[in-house]
């Protein structure tokens, strides 16, 4: 009886190890796809969200649509809100130097990402309107190219 317990046991480990191992090696691997004329605000978080990660999703969203409805609305500005802890999204802590959950503003120069990651957003949102100008102001040098 011990054998078999023992075996069952052992069985069961190589199993979780084998499920494991194929999960990370058949896992979808994605990449930082932005076309030429691409400009995107990114906001990355994980499954697991507090309410003040919620919070930054709804101000940011609240600074776009009120600052670049027009942009939004013919392409010429887009949100993508991202998932770090999906498997295909693993490939944008690389791609832009994430260490936690940021916004960052991207877009394309000569077919190479330009970036800019704004790493303090944690600490700013709680400042209300200023946050939500904040990344108006934010928006508009860097992927608009103009003064708000």
């Amino acid at each position: 009886m011990k054998k078999i317990v023992t075996a069952l046991l052992l069985l069961f480990v190589a199993a979780t190890a084998g499920f494991v191992v194929y999960r990370k090696v058949s896992a979808p691997k994605g990449k930082l796809e932005l076309k030429e004329k691409d400009r995107v605000v990114y906001y990355f978080h994980g499954t697991n969200r507090c309410r003040t990660c919620n919070l930054i999703e709804k101000q940011v969203r609240k600074a776009l649509d009120t600052g670049f409805a027009a942009e939004l609305k013919d392409g010429r500005l887009k949100f993508q809100s991202v998932n770090l802890d999906e498997p295909v999204n693993e490939h944008f802590v690389s791609d832009f130097g994430l260490r936690g959950r940021v916004v960052v503003l991207a877009y394309t120069r000569e077919g190479k990402p330009v970036y800019k990651r704004i790493d303090d957003v944690f600490r700013r949102v709680r400042q209300g309107e200023a946050f939500v100008e904040y990344i108006k102001s934010e928006v508009a040098t860097f992927l608009m190219g103009k003064k708000k």
